[in-house]
């Protein structure tokens, strides 16, 4: 198994989520640059939003792989390959728009530049957090590993609320200044890469154990972690929407409204995944089954709102919701695998993640167009089965990984 036990423990827990939260900071600017990369470039919406999708798909490829490949090259020259990638990626982005915007590209040749960066981005990015969580789980204890992982996560949300007030800042530089952003996060990332000192090598033997856990250990994660984001689809992409209706909002006035609630859940996000968290250590179970409580009240919450403190309420309870259940899958799959499976075992989860978003767009578009208030039913009929099962997943009895100094 790789050793990193020379790695600094705090050195760690400072850059692993700083290299997560260019996710979250990513995902942020790209979603409010649409209309001015389509008013800038020339390129539709539709062509757009179709590289953008493509992009996020592939991490259905790419996180398993990076998983499976950091659990035989070492973490830290997987993180390395990956965060490399990820730079590279958004600098093709930003100068395939720059370019097209200029007029040195043509529309098509633009798409395709622009189509082109986001499958390199799909294929790198993707393994960012599966890496991550694969290098917690080597170097921390049963105990510590949900605070551990809920580090991780405040690192994303983090992206995602400072995402929009540093774009901000770099409209100064130019219209396509918010892309340059992405390039400088991402090179950042790769630089604090290098304070985790030492050496992070595969075994020079094969391990013991199998390669790949048994799909059936895993099973019972991977369908909870792609219920629970079939339910986060279901009320992300209708939230704004089911708001604008009810309240008698123009777009304009229900987008800022829902980007004020949005900003708020992201908060509560971070402060229950940096304080909340590490108070819990052991009580994993506890904490999935408080969030697939809180998500089902969320989700009827949603179908019975009428008023705008009410939808703030359910958009921050979403988020805490959220904040609970996702790092406490995580571990609990983690914890159900040999230490030297962590990269598989974190790959497939991301996968299922991704997976669960699609499932969740598909359903709401379908739902919705049934009635407005169905997506937020089903979503709440999910989060109650997930508060059912949460009793029944099975409690894992792999000999403790021994942690290596995080």
């Amino acid at each position: 198994m790789p050793n990193d036990a020379a790695h600094p423990a705090k050195t760690r827990g400072a850059v692993l989520p700083l290299v997560t939260s260019t996710l979250g900071l990513g995902q942020a600017v790209l979603f409010m640059m649409l209309p001015v990369l389509v008013e800038h470039t020339g390129i539709d919406l539709l062509r757009l939003s179709v590289a953008m999708a493509v992009g996020t798909g592939l991490f259905l490829v790419g996180a398993p792989f990076w998983g499976r490949r950091s659990d035989r090259i070492g973490r830290r020259r997987a993180m390395a390959q990956v965060a490399g990638g990820q730079l590279a990626a958004n600098a093709a982005l930003a100068a395939a728009v720059t370019a097209t915007a200029a007029g040195l590209l043509s529309v098509q040749l633009g798409f395709l530049a622009v189509l082109a960066s986001r499958v390199a981005y799909g294929l790198t990015a993707s393994g960012i957090l599966p890496v991550a969580q694969a290098w917690v789980a080597d170097a921390s204890d049963r105990g510590d590993r949900l605070r551990q992982f809920g580090r991780l996560s405040a690192g994303t949300n983090v992206g995602r609320v400072v995402g929009p007030v540093l774009a901000s800042l770099f409209v100064a530089l130019g219209a396509m200044g918010p892309l340059w952003l992405l390039v400088l996060s991402s090179a950042i990332a790769v630089a604090a890469l290098a304070f985790l000192k030492g050496t992070d090598r595969a075994p020079e033997t094969p391990p013991t154990v199998e390669e790949a856990p048994p799909f059936r250990r895993l099973l019972p994660f991977v369908v909870c972690a792609h219920l629970m984001h079939t339910a986060f689809g279901l009320m992300q992409y209708t939230a704004g929407v089911l708001i604008q209706r009810r309240l008698g909002l123009s777009a304009e006035e229900a987008s800022a409204a829902l980007g004020v609630m949005l900003t708020l859940a992201a908060v509560a996000m971070i402060a229950v995944q940096l304080l909340l968290l590490p108070r819990l250590r052991r009580r994993v179970r506890t904490a999935l089954a408080a969030g697939a409580a809180g998500l089902a009240v969320t989700g009827f919450g949603f179908a019975a709102a009428d008023g705008m403190a009410a939808f703030t309420a359910c958009v921050v309870l979403f988020g805490v919701s959220s904040a609970l259940m996702v790092p406490a899958n995580g571990t609990l799959c983690s914890m159900a695998v040999a230490p030297d499976q962590q990269g598989v075992a974190a790959g497939r989860l991301t996968a299922a993640n991704t997976l669960g978003y699609s499932t969740g767009a598909v359903l709401a578009g379908l739902a919705g167009t049934v009635a407005l208030d169905l997506p937020f039913l089903v979503a709440g009929a999910l989060a109650a089965l997930l508060l059912l099962g949460s009793r029944l997943l099975p409690v894992p009895r792999n000999p403790e990984n021994p942690p290596k100094s995080m």
